[in-house]
């Protein structure tokens, strides 16, 4: 099975926990359902993923290792607190080398907004 079936020139990882329901929310009424357009007016080829770790405390026997459902990426291996975020940081990026096809890759927080269409300029200079 080909684990890189996901192409997309451009990857953003948004980090986020389970708690965090109502930023992601916004996130989807503000910047995630923007039409982003580059210079020419074409879309932005672009695809995001909510990374979520295990809640503390939670075995990780429990849990499947990774598993992306819907637009939230669940790492298993790393249980989701502060001085988790290493380690949650090393496995989004080794879970998107392994399953994503892409050209570059924006790692942010659920407290921020990204202005794609500035980023993909950015990426392309």
């Amino acid at each position: 099975q080909d684990t890189r079936a996901h192409s997309v020139p451009l990857l953003v990882l948004i980090f986020s926990t389970e708690a965090n329901g109502a930023r992601r929310q916004e996130q989807h009424r503000t910047w995630l359902n923007h039409d982003w357009r580059d210079a020419a007016g074409e879309p932005v080829p672009w695809r995001y993923a909510y990374v979520i770790g295990r809640r503390g405390g939670a075995a990780a026997a429990t849990v499947p290792p990774d598993e992306l459902v819907g637009d939230r990426l669940h790492l298993g291996r790393v249980e989701d607190t502060y001085l988790g975020l290493v380690h949650k940081t090393l496995e989004a990026l080794r879970w998107a080398a392994a399953s994503v096809s892409f050209e570059a890759l924006l790692k942010t927080d659920d407290d921020s907004i990204a202005h794609v269409s500035r980023l993909w300029a950015w990426r392309g200079r």
